[in-house]
Order: structure tokens, then sequence, then C-alpha cells
């Protein structure tokens, strides 16, 4: 065992404070919880062997500054508001507190027998990171409180018998002193410090364990040993973590991570041979067992083959062992056993049964099997963002897991993350290891919150030589690169066509031709649209929610064009008529779509006058449509067009035949008489207006009566009108202005005098509009004394 060093608590330290009410001065008070230790040494003579620092810890915008070489080993924690470090080594670290009034930062150092401890108190601080910068050519430790851990290793501490080990790799193990022993300043309790040099590596996870508590760390290993048997030293494969004696109760993490027999699934890392000379020692152990023992000894062979990922053959091991003993799987460990061998051969989608207890890594394994049931087109968005939850809650499980397992998992479960995640499940992809999966994972996580940012990692996957992620690199470069703006739909569509093989390969062509469709239609280009909505056709029906979907969006923007038809080129018209004719002849009739996409249809050969296409167009939707108020609505616009076409029997036989009652409503009535008169069908027009009441309908009586020189028709139809059945009282609008100076001039002419001179005094006052009072005026004029007769036009 290394020689472990103490540290008594010291005095308390001056830290510079804020102004305040109760410190108007802002000079510097004793801060509480300040660290209780003794003056600095900066103004001491230098011990003999201690290393004097040429630089001292310097204050800057950023935090703290450390002058502590690479090479130098070093652990730190957070204690509430205070962070300690420890190095290896003594040091000088020159001034121990700060006169920064502003920051109210301090420190103190003391200097062992090989070792080196500063007490950082840092108030208000909401988290603390400590990363490496360097500082012209002297290179140190920055401790800043953004708490941002950017680039930092994970120590994630497993079960090796009874020793937990914090797997480091032997070139960051400080040679001087790579563990040493102080009393917390704070607590008093013993600390046990595991010291790294060269990376940024801490634990992130706290455990609490008997006699011991695993700490969080800023770097290094830290653990509170309150058992005197507790101790931590340098193994081969990092530190290790016992208890020594006969009486020590061995070390234990609570979820124990041993390849074999371990409460849950935890399956820890080991050597591709450790785990296969496992498998045949399980094997060969189950396989010469006696009966009453095979059944667990067969799990645990199927175990060791998970841990190898041949699901091959854990999944024939379990099968055997359960067809012997279909009653065998009796406690939870084993279910989840049981669950996960199941859903990674196939077998079962939903993991683990929502009644078993919700650990991480059931919920893991939970995320796991439902990916099944969410990946599309199956699920919904919010169904795949719980399976993200799922996973991510659970990845402590898989960084854990033997790398032949892990490597089979790592790059789907990453990937679902990225594509599918919330912002805090995708915060957890910084934790797996650097892979070409992983990376790709990574890029299409940023992809989402910053596609210009994300090209260039995106374009360095895409040209990976696995065919599948270069091709989903690729699609996510082109679909980022739109949303940034730096290339076009027509540009998308183009360089989406001929990665559609290799999206073959990678299991998305549907999303690829999905996306080439909908560029498609955003530039107008039906011909390709059509084209890609056969292709999709094959796909159907698992992908017929998702092209549904595209279609509408494809009729919609193919309806928008239609309205805009009058703006378009010829070509332009012709293709977006032929791609409504090709839409609604490919749809079936009873698809809701189906009649406005012919009206469409209809409404474009109207815009373009060719009134007589858009007839039959008509006809031949009004004869498939079941629904009686839209047949007949569509037959009356039918009957309009015969009308304008002078088709007038044929209109009015269509009347009879949509109105068997022959209630036509008044308002086409209306507009069938007023089309009537414009063609100059004035013996047509009384027929279509029939016995029809109203203010539009007397118009149209007028104007046919005026046309007809018949001026008392046009004052008896005029006179009808809501008008000029209420007082003469108010302003009254241009149009009721014009009614009645139309309706003077028909009473004039028809030579009703008393009518006009009436409307002549009631209302010359309230006409004034300026094209309308000079006639007003010229009426007034002739307007003779009662006993005169009026001169007529």
């Amino acid at each position: 065992m290394n020689e472990y060093l103490g540290v008594s608590p010291p005095p308390p330290v001056m830290t510079p404070a804020r102004a305040s009410d109760a410190n108007p001065s802002g000079k510097g008070v004793a801060q509480s919880p300040a660290p209780d230790l003794p003056p600095t040494l900066a103004q001491e003579s230098v011990p003999a062997g201690v290393d004097a620092a040429a630089q001292t810890i310097l204050l800057n915008d950023g935090g703290v500054w450390i002058p502590l070489d690479g090479s130098v080993a070093v652990a730190a924690y957070r204690s509430g508001d205070n962070v300690i470090l420890v190095s290896s080594g003594r040091h000088t670290l020159g001034a121990s507190s700060s006169d920064d009034a502003q920051t109210g930062v301090g420190w103190t150092t003391k200097i062992l027998t090989d070792a080196t401890v500063v007490c950082f108190h840092w108030p208000n601080a909401h988290a603390f990171s400590l990363r490496p910068l360097q500082l012209g050519a002297n290179w140190g430790w920055q401790l800043t409180d953004d708490g941002n851990l950017d680039q930092t290793r994970l120590i994630v501490p497993w079960q090796m018998g009874n020793t937990i080990v914090f797997p480091v790799p032997a070139d960051s193990i400080g040679s001087r002193q790579p563990v040493v022993q102080i009393n917390d300043p704070y607590s008093g309790r013993r600390v046990l410090l595991g010291l790294v040099a060269g990376r940024q590596s801490h634990v992130e996870e706290a455990v609490a364990g008997i006699g011991f508590s695993i700490r969080t760390s800023l770097i290094g290993v830290v653990v509170d040993a309150d058992d005197d048997a507790i101790e931590l030293r340098k193994v081969q494969e990092g530190f290790g973590l016992d208890a020594i004696g006969s009486e020590a109760v061995p070390t234990s993490l609570p979820s124990v991570r041993k390849v074999l027999n371990s409460p849950q699934l935890m399956l820890s890392r080991a050597s591709t041979n450790i785990l296969e000379e496992n498998f045949r020692r399980a094997w060969t152990t189950a396989a010469l067992s006696e009966p009453a023992n095979r059944f667990a000894a067969r799990l645990r062979a199927s175990r060791a083959a998970l841990a190898l990922g041949d699901k091959v053959k854990a999944s024939t091991i379990l099968t055997t062992a359960l067809e012997d003993d279909p009653g065998g799987i009796v406690t939870r460990d084993d279910v989840l056993l049981r669950s996960a061998v199941r859903t990674l051969s196939g077998k079962q989608r939903s993991s683990v049964d929502e009644a078993d207890e919700n650990t991480p890594e059931q919920q893991f394994w939970r995320g796991l099997g439902e990916m099944a049931d969410e990946t599309p087109p199956r699920g919904s968005d919010d169904g795949r963002r719980k399976v993200a939850s799922l996973l991510a809650a659970g990845l402590q499980s898989l960084l854990n897991y033997p790398e032949p397992l892990a490597k089979a998992l790592n790059g789907p479960v990453a990937e679902w993350i990225a594509r599918y995640g919330g912002h805090e499940a995708r915060e957890a992809l910084r934790r797996f290891p650097d892979t070409e999966d992983v990376r790709l994972a990574l890029a299409l996580s940023k992809a989402r919150d910053a596609p210009a940012g994300s090209l260039a990692a995106l374009d360095g996957v895409a040209r990976s030589v696995d065919p599948v992620r270069a091709a989903k690199a690729r699609e996510a470069y082109l679909l980022a690169a739109l949303r940034a703006g730096k290339i076009g739909e027509r540009d998308l569509m183009e360089e989406l066509d001929p990665l559609r093989p290799g999206a073959r390969l990678a299991g998305r062509e549907p999303e690829v031709l999905l996306e080439e469709l909908d560029a498609a239609s955003a530039i107008g280009d039906w011909a390709n649209a059509r084209d890609l909505l056969l292709a999709l056709k094959r796909y159907e029906p698992a992908w017929s929610m998702d092209v549904n979907h595209a279609n509408d969006v494809l009729i919609d923007r193919l309806q928008k064009d239609a309205r805009a038809l009058p703006r378009k080129t010829p070509k332009e018209a012709a293709s977006i008529l032929i791609a409504l004719q090709a839409v609604s002849d490919g749809m079936s009739t009873a698809d809701p779509r189906w009649p406005a996409l012919r009206q469409s249809l209809a409404d474009g050969f109207d815009m373009l006058g060719l009134m007589a296409r858009e007839v039959d167009v008509l006809r031949a939707t009004a004869g498939r449509i079941t629904d009686v108020g839209l047949r007949r609505a569509i037959n009356d616009r039918i009957a309009e067009n015969l009308m304008r076409l002078d088709h007038t029997k044929e209109a009015m036989a269509l009347l009879t035949t949509n109105y068997p009652e022959g209630d036509i409503p008044a308002a086409l009535r209306v507009k069938l008489a007023r089309i009537a008169l414009e063609k100059g069908n004035t013996d047509v027009v009384t027929e279509c207006l029939g016995a029809t009441s109203g203010d539009e309908a007397e118009l149209v009586r007028a104007d046919l009566a005026e046309r007809k020189n018949d001026w008392q028709g046009a004052v008896n139809a005029l006179s009808a009108m809501a008008q000029f059945s209420r007082p003469p009282l108010g302003r009254l609008a241009p149009g009721d202005q014009e009614l009645v100076v139309r309706l003077i001039a028909d009473a004039t002419r028809a030579g009703d005098e008393p009518l006009a001179t009436r409307l002549v005094q009631e209302n010359t006052a309230r006409i004034t509009e300026a094209g309308l009072r000079p006639i007003m005026a010229a009426f007034a004029r002739q307007i003779t004394p009662p006993e005169t007769a009026v001169t007529r036009r």
C-alpha cells in the first residue's frame, strides 16, 4: 500500500468580500464557511525539497489558474462552495488569497511530505469544472464555475471480485504518488484520492457503500473512507478500492458489475479472451451439471454468451433451459436476462414488464425492446422520444458492458438518441466512446440544433468506407445544408436521387424518397413528384401513413400552384394540369381529397378559359360522387357553364334533374338569369327567375326591363327593392345613391312625374357622390310646380 499523508483541519482564512449594506467598504472579512487552513506559505521560506514554481495561482476572467505542469498528477472535488485540489509533489503556488473584491474567491495551500493541498473558497458558485489551460509557455489547470465538462473522460467503476475497480490508463496514473490520504477540511472525514495526470478524467456518479462513499470528482478518484479497513491502491486496471483484513466487509457497488451471477444484468468490461474463456467454462459447467443445478448453470452460460454479444448462442442456451424447466425463471434478474436475450434476438419487443422495478438498466432494455415498435414507419414522435429517454436513463449500464456487446449496441442506441431524443437525452451522447458510429450520432444531434455547424462533421463521416454509415451521413448532410440555406430544394432533389442505392442498403430508402418527394413538390417539379409517389407505392402498407401525409402536402402545393395558373407560363400550366389529372385519376373516389382535387383541375381549366374542358371534368366528377349536396353543387356549376356556352336548354334540363321538386335556390336562379341576360337570351331570364323575390332578383328584372325599354317595368322592379320601402332618412351608401338616381331616371322616362318629384325632393340633399350630384341637379331643375306639366325627355 502506498503511503497515506494526513492533513489536519486548519483555522479560518481572510478572503475578499463584495461591498454590501452590511460591509459598505467591501474590505476583506472572514467568510463562512471559509476553509479552516493556516496562513499561506507565500510569505514563508520555501521548505527543503519543495518544487518552487515559476508562476503563482492567478485570478483571470475565466476563474482561477493553478500553475501545475501536465506531468503532475492531481485529484480535485467539490465540498459546498469550496474545491479541494491535491497534487503529487511539493509546490509553492504563490499568494494564498485573492484581493478581488468582486468574486470573493480565496484559497490557502499546505505542503505535505510528498503532496500539496490547495483549498479554494468560491461563494455562490453553482457548478465547478477543472480543465487544462496553457498561459503563454506555462501549462496549468483552470478552475471555473461554469460546470462545463466538455472533452472529459469518465471513470466508471466496476466490480471485480471484492474490489471496486476505477479504470484509468496506466500512463495517466501519477508515478510519484498515485494515492494520497487527507482529512477533509470541512467534514473531517478521511478522504482517499487517486491522482491522475495528463488527461481530464473524473467520476460522475456518487455511490454510497458500507464504510465508504465514492464522491463525484472534478478530476481523479475521491473516496470518503469511514471504515479504517478501506484502502485505495494502484492496480493494473487503474485504482482498486477494497477492504483489508479477514474481519472487513468486502467493498461492493450497489449494482454489482460482475460478468456472471450479478444482480440485474450488469455485465462488466473485460478482454475478449477472458470473456471467451468465461463462456467456455460456463458452457462446460452447464453441460456437466447435475439436473438440479443445470438450469442455473445454463442461465450463467447464456449470460456469458450475451457478454460476448453472441445473441444466437445466448438465445439457444436460454431456449434449451426453458424447454427443460419452463417455470425456472423466478427472480427478477433472470427475467431481465431472458428479456435482454429475447430482445436482441428479435423475439420480444417490449423487453421488461412494466410491473418490474424501474432500475436504469431495466429502463435501458425496455427502451431497446420498444425501438422495434417505434421505428419508422411505426410509432409516433412522442413514442420515439420516450424510447430515447429510456435509453439515455440506462446508458451507464451500456457503457459498462463488455466490448463485444457494447459494440453491437452503441451505434443503434447512439443514433436513436441523436435522431429522436430531447435535448437532455442527447446530452448523454458525450458519454459514449469515440467511434465512427458515435461520431455520426453526435453530428446528427448537432444538425438538429445547428445545421450549419454540423456540416463539416457530417461531411467527414460521409467519406467513411462503411457504405451504410456514409449514406446516413450524406443524407443528413444534404438536409442540414438545405436548412442552413447552403443549397435549394432542386439541389437537394438532384443530390438525393443517386443516394437511393446507399440509402436502401442503410434501410433508409423510404425516408430518402419522401425527402426527395417533398423537395420536388416544393419546386413544382410535378413530373418527378409523380414518379416518386409511384416508387413509394412498393413500401405500402407499412409506410402508408407517411406516404399519405406527403401526398397531402403535394396536393396542397399542387392546388396552390393551380390557383396561380394565370401567372404561369403555358408549359408550367400544362405541367400543373397534367399533374392534377394524374393524381386525381390515381386516387380512389372514396378518398375525401378526390372531389377537391377534381374541382382544382376544373378551376385550372376555368382560369385558362377552357370552359368546355372544365365542363367535361365536372361532369366526370359529378357522376362519381355519392354525396348528394356536393353532387348538386357541381351540377349547379355545370349549369352555369352551359349557360355561358349558350347551351341553354341543356342547362335548364340539368336544373330540372338536379332539383326535381323545383326548389332551385334563389341565388342560383339569379346567377343563371344574369348569365342569360349577359348572353342576350332575354327570353330565358324570366324563366330562370320564376317567382324569385329579393333585391338581386329585382335588379335583374330592372336590367331586363331597361333593355326592352319597358320603363314602367323597370320602375316597378326598382321600387320593390327594400331600400325604397324605408323612410328617406340618414346618409345613403354610394350604391344606394346610384339606385335613387336610376329610379328617378326610369320614372321620368315612364312619365311617373309624382314619383320622380318626390324622389328628387326627398333625396337631393342625400346625394353626395361627386359623379351623381350634377345629374341630381339636372333632375331638380326639371321639376315644376304641380300645376305645370313636366317636360319629358
